[in-house]
C-alpha cells in the first residue's frame, strides 16, 4: 500500500511548490474545484475499488485522481498562470528534483540491503547520516552553477559560524 501511495508523489511534490506559489500571488481560486474535484473522484473510485481489491483498491483509488491532476492540471495552470513552457515544469518540477536525490536513493538503498536498522531508532540515525548525500546531490543536480553563486554565500557564512562555536 506504502509503494502505490508514494507513486504519485514523484508529481506531486513539485505541484505543491506551485499550488503554494499560487496561493502567495492570489491566483489560487481555479484550484479549489480541481481539488474538490480530486476528492470526490478519489471517495468514488476507493469505494468502487475496495470491493473489487481491498485496501490495494483504496490506495489506487488515491493515486489515480492526485496523478491526473498533477500531470495534466498544475503544468497547464502553471503555463497560463506564471507563463512557465510545460517542458520548464517537467524539468523543474520533476526532472531535477528526482536526479538531485538519485545518490541519496542509491546510499539508502545500500545502507538497508547491507545493514538493515534493527530497530526504529538505528534507522533514523541511518537516515539522518545520509542526510548530507541528499544535500550534496541537491547542491550539484538540482541548482545550476548560477543558483549555487547566488546562495553559496548565504549558506557558507552561517555554516562557518556554527562551525566556530563549537
Amino acid at each position: 500500500v506504502l509503494w502505490i501511495l508514494s507513486v504519485p508523489w514523484f508529481f506531486a511534490a513539485g505541484a505543491a511548490v506551485f499550488a503554494s506559489v499560487m496561493l502567495g500571488i492570489s491566483r489560487h481560486k481555479p484550484v479549489v474545484p480541481v481539488a474538490i474535484a480530486e476528492g470526490l473522484c478519489n471517495l468514488a473510485l476507493s469505494i468502487i475499488l475496495v470491493r473489487k481489491i481491498g485496501i490495494i483498491g483504496v490506495a489506487w483509488g488515491t493515486v489515480i485522481p492526485n496523478m491526473a491532476t498533477s500531470i495534466f492540471f498544475w503544468p497547464w495552470y502553471v503555463r497560463k498562470t506564471l507563463g512557465v513552457p510545460i517542458r520548464e515544469y517537467v524539468r523543474s518540477a520533476w526532472i531535477l528534483p528526482t536526479a538531485s536525490l538519485v545518490p541519496f536513493a542509491l546510499c539508502s538503498y545500500l545502507v538497508g540491503r547491507f545493514s538493515p536498522a534493527p530497530n526504529l531508532l538505528i534507522f533514523f540515525v541511518q537516515v539522518a547520516a545520509l542526510l548530507p548525500v541528499a544535500a550534496v546531490g541537491a547542491w550539484y543536480i538540482g541548482l545550476n552553477r548560477e543558483e549555487r553563486e547566488t546562495y553559496a554565500p548565504h549558506l557558507i557564512a552561517p555554516l562557518f559560524r556554527a562551525i566556530r562555536r563549537t
